[in-house]
């Protein structure tokens, strides 16, 4: 004779649940708020924001050389001269003046 047995159903439910709440943070190791894919995408924005900061720590100090060079103490003639002539637009009276882009009408 074959006896039928019992399903214990306290003992199914106990493991269904168990083994959702160990999808679910599995779930979460990966794709969550603080994932692997999210740590992923930190670690490029890192470096993408350490090249940042390189080329603008490059641009600052090409500045600082360029105002150092206008200081009453060490002023440069020329570079003083040169940044008159682009800004300002003067020329000395002696000098003529050939404009490159200009159009004739």
């Amino acid at each position: 004779m074959n006896k039928l047995k019992k399903i214990n159903y306290k003992f199914v439910i106990f493991n269904f649940i168990f083994l959702f709440i160990i999808c679910y943070f599995i779930f979460h190791c990966f794709v969550g708020e603080r994932g692997y894919i999210k740590m992923l995408d930190l670690k490029e924005e890192v470096i993408f924001k350490k090249r940042r900061l390189v080329a603008l720590n490059e641009e600052k100090s090409d500045l600082e050389s360029k105002v150092s060079l206008v200081y009453d103490e060490n002023i440069n003639k020329d570079h003083l001269d040169e940044l008159a002539r682009k800004y300002f637009g003067l020329i000395n009276e002696d000098e003529i003046c050939i404009l490159e882009n200009s159009e004739v009408k």
